[in-house]
């Protein structure tokens, strides 16, 4: 999914085996997988309560 993302860093200066190197791009492939669900969850969240402000707040289409 990110493979793209963490060949462009250079692990190899950093970690001494390719085990070492798959494992910390393991790591931090989760940590962003988990971030992202963090923040989509805050944004589903966020979503009714945008909606029904924007219901109250409008006001009637009655001239069409």
């Amino acid at each position: 999914m990110f493979k793209g993302c963490l060949n462009c860093l250079n692990f190899r200066c950093i970690f001494k085996t390719d085990r070492e190197q798959q494992k910390a791009s393991q790591a931090l492939e989760y940590f962003i997988v988990q971030v992202n669900n963090i923040h989509l969850n805050q944004l589903q969240q966020q979503a009714p309560e945008q909606q029904s402000e924007k219901a109250e707040s409008s006001p009637p289409n009655e001239l069409k």
